[in-house]
């Protein structure tokens, strides 16, 4: 990966963590990485798989191609209503299927309506 791609990449998902009020740790887990792995994708020092990029696409609920961008457009972060205090890779994976389903929900809609 080129390493501009991956130092905007690397700050579009430290941003998005930061502004959710996750953990490195939270992520993590969440990703079924180390810790330090999530530092190292943070800091542009590793670059991310697109398995685990389209996973945070889905947690933080905005387009994969977003992270790509200079500045996310999209970035309305949704704070949820059920969080807690400890959310762990569960927690966390729910969050991803439910913002992935309901943006699913919302294309087929539109792809109903076109016809």
């Amino acid at each position: 990966m080129e390493e501009r791609f991956r130092r905007i990449i690397a700050k579009n998902i430290k941003e998005c963590r930061e502004e959710s009020k996750f953990k490195q740790q939270q992520i993590a887990e969440y990703l079924g990485v180390k810790q330090e792995q999530v530092s190292y994708i943070e800091s542009g020092e590793r670059p991310i798989d697109v398995v685990n990029l389209k996973k945070l696409a889905d947690l933080y609920d905005i387009p994969m191609k977003e992270f790509l961008e200079e500045e996310i457009s999209s970035k309305q972060l949704k704070q949820y209503a059920f969080r807690n205090k400890r959310e762990d890779a569960n927690v966390l994976s729910a969050m991803a299927f439910l913002n992935e389903f309901s943006n699913n929900i919302i294309h087929l809609e539109k792809l109903l309506n076109e016809s």
